[in-house]
Order: structure tokens, then sequence, then C-alpha cells
């Protein structure tokens, strides 16, 4: 395509050709009349041809380059203020002949130099509606913007806006919102304590690369792009519409993202609102960090949070490796990258599970030279804490209460609850759970005469112990008068 350029000196002649093509087709006019009169003057047929296929091409050029054009109008009203605290709901009218694929609001306060965007839900006909999440207190300005994607690929932004607190406004009177708010990223990184985004339910997801809309657009500069993303600036079907309307093209970025990624595992990318991960957020993982060409090995401790999708790797290492930010999946396939040098890693022989996670990243790309090169490698498990110890000391009460059987034990380390058994004898197939206590004592509450036959198991958070040794226990039996007897 005619917008398929890749390099800057290309993507300069297309600008100028595209502002200047009205100018162009005037120009082809009056040429052709000048040679047009020339020939009939000269009686020259080769003339009188040469002009008309001059004319014939420039109206043509002329009308391919206004064909590539879009005609997409957005309308919306402008927000000139918004109350801190609470979410900003904005309502645009988008209309574009080739239809509207996606729709979008970009936004970022003065906390931030990042744009993220929410999506447009379409309402009816062309009404599209956003929401924006709840900024805080200590923020003075929001900028927003709308994107617009036609069936044609192309992507048109409005202008952009610019709100500021009401006044008055007080954050802490705001209303508790329910609905989890999906914002996404464009960029690889995000440091989410410089967002001004104070809104709770708020899920931040990382944009495929295929949808990287907002690069076309314009949205970033080149200069202030991670190196990892190894942009190159040129025409990418991206345009800005003008105060009058008018769809403008603008200097888009096209992101190459590939870099130094995996193949095939690396192939899949987590996509933004996946179902649950693996829950493999804590800081109780520890591994090593070996390089690719010198195998030298680095023991590390390792921290990993997650909100939604999103998931950050913290080690103790400095330097490489030593924070991470990207997407993980439901099935456990992790794309990250690293802060210190923009480089992608993925778990390229294998999914993450909640105890294990392998990272890899090439040391140098695979080249007919060397078609397989070493990895950087990032290796990491945790154990989980043991279970407590089986309960010592378990005895039950031989005839103490009339309606009860007490039955205490011995305390053990590293223990949440205790779980008191009743069994139908030794064998611990026929128990059954009693009750759970938090102390070394229970009372059971009894009318039966039958002994009854307890076992225990101390539990945590990271499971229970084996049975214990069980012990047997009855209530008080009721002496009955002999006198009575005799009577009856």
């Amino acid at each position: 395509m005619f917008f398929t350029l890749t390099k800057t000196t290309e993507g300069c002649i297309a600008e100028f050709l595209l502002d200047h093509s009205i100018s162009f087709l005037y120009a082809s006019y009056d040429l052709s009349y000048l040679l047009s009169k020339y020939s009939i003057m000269n009686n020259n047929i080769f003339t009188k041809f040469f002009a008309l296929a001059i004319l014939v091409t420039l109206i043509g050029i002329h009308t391919a380059i206004a064909g590539i054009f879009p005609d997409t109008t957005i309308t919306s009203e402008t927000i000139t203020t918004y109350s801190q605290g609470r979410r900003l709901k904005i309502q645009a009218q988008v209309v574009d002949t080739e239809g509207v694929l996606e729709a979008r609001c970009y936004f970022r306060s003065d906390k931030d130099a990042q744009f993220f965007y929410t999506p447009m839900r379409r309402q009816q006909g062309s009404l599209f509606t956003c929401t924006l999440p709840a900024f805080s207190k200590d923020t003075r300005r929001l900028e927003y913007f709308f994107l617009s994607v036609n069936n044609r690929k192309q992507a048109i932004r409005s202008q952009t806006f610019t709100a500021l607190p009401a006044r008055d406004n007080d954050a802490q009177m705001s209303p508790p919102v329910s609905a989890e708010l999906s914002v996404y990223s464009e960029l690889p990184q995000i440091d989410l304590n410089n967002t001004g985004i104070t809104d709770s339910r708020v899920r931040f997801s990382f944009t495929p690369d295929s949808r990287l809309f907002g690069l076309r657009a314009g949205v970033y500069k080149k200069s202030t792009l991670p190196a990892s993303m190894n942009s190159k600036q040129g025409y990418f079907g991206g345009f800005q519409l003008d105060p009058t309307g008018t769809a403008r093209p603008v200097k888009g970025l096209a992101p190459n993202m590939s870099g130094r990624q995996l193949p095939t595992r690396s192939d899949i990318t987590p996509q933004a609102g996946s179902d649950t991960p693996p829950d493999v957020a804590g800081a109780d993982w520890a591994g090593y960090f070996m390089y690719g060409d010198s195998r030298e090995k680095t023991d590390v401790t390792v921290e990993i949070t997650l909100q939604g999708t999103l998931i950050t790797i913290t080690t103790s290492k400095t330097g490489i490796a030593h924070y991470f930010g990207g997407l993980i999946n439901e099935n456990g396939d992790i794309k990250v990258y690293d802060s210190y040098d923009d480089q992608t890693w993925t778990t390229h022989f294998g999914p993450a599970t909640s105890t294990s996670i392998n990272l890899y990243d090439y040391v140098r790309l695979p080249s007919p030279e060397e078609p397989d090169p070493p990895f950087n490698e990032l290796i990491i498990t945790r154990h989980f804490p043991d279970p407590p110890e089986i309960p010592t000391g378990v005895t039950a009460s031989d005839g103490t209460y009339l309606d009860a059987i007490q039955i205490t034990w011995g305390e053990t380390d590293r223990t949440k609850e205790y779980r008191i058994y009743t069994c139908l004898d030794s064998n611990v197939e026929t128990c059954s759970l009693l009750g759970i206590s938090t102390d070394t004592l229970h009372l059971h509450r009894t009318q039966s005469h039958n002994p009854v036959y307890y076992r225990l198991k101390a539990c945590n958070d990271y499971g229970c112990s084996n049975f214990s040794a069980g012990d047997t226990g009855y209530i008080r039996p009721i002496i009955i008068p002999l006198l009575y007897l005799l009577l009856n």
C-alpha cells in the first residue's frame, strides 16, 4: 500500500505530496493549458497527446490520494471539569462511511506522561460512550481524546481536550465503585505509582502488538518509547482531525515488537482480560539467574505481584533481570520486559505454575551462523511452608461430665486451626469431621452413653497434618438407685 512506508524520508515525501496534492492538480491544469496552447500554435499532435496524458495522470493521482483520506467525524460535548475521586463518563458521535471497527478514549493526568485508554462502547447507531477511572485529589489536569479505527484499519484521532478539577470538589464524598474497569496501555511498562489514578477497581492490561493503533495515530513520540519497541517512523494509516474536522495525516510509528523474542511459545501472547492466571503472587520465590554465554549463576530471591493479568517480577539481583513487567494468561504463559534493557523474556519451554517459573531471553538473535544461540535464564521456584506437625497428647474425658466429653491435646507450631474427628474405631477411614477449634480444648456435647473415639489434625494455609493418635471418651453414666429397681 502507498501508506506502508518505513523510512522517514519517504514519509516526508508522502506528507509533501498529500499536503500539496490540490496544488499539483492546479499546476497540472496550467501545464496542460500551456502545452495545449503551444501544440495548437505549432499544430503538433505529439505535444497535444503529451499535454492530455499529463492532465489525465495528475487527475488520477489526485483522485487516488484523496481516496486515501478517511471521512471520519468525531463530535462530542467538551468536558471542561472533572470530579476528583469519581469516574467520568463521556460520550461521542463517531461516523465513518467505512464503518467503525473500534473506538477508544485515551487519557492521562498531569501525574503521568503516558497515555492509557478505555474502550468505547457502542450504545445506539453512531453513539459511543466510555468511562474514565477516578483520579486522586492531587491531580490538577486531565487530558483526553478519542480514537476511531475504521474497517480499512485507519486510525483517526480527535483533538486533545483538557479538563480541570471541579471547584469545591471533595473526593471523600464519592460513592464507592463496584464494577471493574479495564484500562489498557500500549507501552510495555507501567509505573502504577505515577498514574494519578485512585480507582480501586481498575484492571490494568497491555494491548496486543497487532492493536497498537495509538502508535499509528502519532500518540507517542519515538524518542520517548522504550528501546524494546524498536519503532520506525512513517505513514501507517494514522490521521488527526483538525479544528475544521478535516483528517490530516500524522507521522505514526510502526512498532517491531519481535526484537529478541523467542520463537514458538513466545508467539503465545497473553491477552488482556484473560481468565484468572495461576496464583504466582508472593515474596517467597527463590532460584537463580544464569548468563547465557558464561553460564555463571547468581542466586536470587524474588517477589511477584499480580493484578489481573498484569504481572511484575522483582529479583534481588541488580542490573539485568532485576525488574520485569508484562502479562500472564490463564495457561501460565508469561511475556515480560526487563526494565534494565527492555528485552523480552518468555516462558519459552513451558508455562508457569504456582510453584515454578522459568523465563528465558536470547543472548543474541538466531542467525545462519548461530541458529541456536544461548539463553539468559531466570529459574525460580517456591516452597510453601510445611503443614503443622501431628498433634500429640490427645485425651478424651472418661465420665467427667453428664452431657459432654472434653477433648484436649498439646499445642503445635505453625497451626491456624485444629480439626476434631469422631471415628467408629481406630481405622481413620471411618472418621468424620466433628468440629474446628483454634484452642487446645474442645467440648463435645452429647447425650449418648456410647464411647466415642477421637482423632485430630493440625492445619494451616498450606495444608493439614496426618491424623493424630486417638483416644476414647464417654459421658458419666447415670446410676439408678437399687431401691427403685426393686420397687419396679
